[in-house]
């Protein structure tokens, strides 16, 4: 009876022990998961180079994953290698991520480069083409003012000419009036008649005027126009100068001589006075 007792508190405490078990199997079963999570970290530290208790905040840990399988109550936990695959993977998948967020950042910051650099290159361009323009505008300038200042000297050395021209042809034009007063200009003195050449004058027409001059002052009848023909000659050939006589030259023609000639005229005969007829009739005025 005694066996039977102990069997049946056996059974019964076998019974209590299955209900708990049954009861808190869940809590079991957690306290394991949690302890085998314990247990990866825990060997995953000890590979690392730095100890847990030294790792900065920025070291990744990674967790081993674990299964559980209820089978009977059983527990069946993933080894480390398997946590450890899984946590390259996401390790990998982070790096590639982070690689393609790289990428895209340089590529946009070399894009943003080139764009800023080609900003630049457009306002050195405009920069450059607005200096050249300016030195071009400065360069038209400078023409235009080298053309007005020669333009400028020009018409002042036209005017200087031509005022020099005008000059030369009121000197000229005096001269000529100076010719002209010359001409046929007469002077009696008190035993002659000086006169002086004027243009075209020669030593016969001055001798021929100073025997008009003469004869206006002493009226003399009988003297034909060959006896005057003479009287010119007469004086030309007796006054000591060259039958050349310059403008604006004077020669004096005294009265005596003249005199001498009107009447040396008067004893012409009438054969000389016909030979004189073909050199009175070239003359006018006598």
């Amino acid at each position: 009876m005694e066996e039977n007792s102990e069997i049946q508190e056996d059974l019964e405490n076998g019974g209590k022990v299955k209900n708990w078990l049954q009861d808190n199997i869940r809590i079991i079963l957690s306290v394991l998961i949690v302890a085998t999570i314990m247990a990866g970290i825990y060997s995953y530290s000890k590979r690392t180079v730095a100890p847990v208790g030294e790792m900065s905040n920025d070291t990744e840990i990674n967790l081993a994953e674990a299964n559980v399988e209820e089978d009977n109550n059983a527990v069946v936990v993933v080894g480390e290698d398997d946590a450890e695959n899984k946590t390259e993977k996401i390790k990998e998948n982070s790096s590639e991520t982070l690689s393609v967020e790289q990428v895209e950042e340089t590529k946009k910051a070399e894009e943003a480069k080139k764009a800023e650099e080609a900003k630049k290159a457009e306002a050195s361009k405009k920069a450059e083409e607005a200096k050249k323009a300016e030195e071009a505008k400065k360069a038209e300038a400078s023409k235009k003012a080298e053309e007005a200042k020669k333009a400028e000297e020009a018409k002042k050395a036209e005017e200087a000419k031509g005022a020099e021209e005008v000059k030369k042809a009121e000197a000229t034009k005096k001269v000529e009036e100076a010719k002209k007063e010359q001409k046929n200009s007469s002077e009696e003195t008190g035993t002659s008649f000086d006169e002086t050449a004027g243009s075209g004058d020669s030593l016969t027409t001055l001798a021929r005027r100073a025997t008009q001059h003469y004869l206006e002052k002493n009226p003399t009848e009988g003297l034909s126009a060959e006896h005057k023909i003479y009287i010119e000659d007469y004086l030309r050939r007796q006054i000591s100068h060259s039958t050349k006589v310059d403008l604006g030259e004077k020669v004096s023609f005294s009265k005596d001589l003249i005199s001498q000639a009107i009447g040396a005229a008067k004893n012409l005969n009438e054969g000389q006075l016909r030979n004189l007829q073909k050199y009175s009739a070239v003359v006018s005025g006598l």
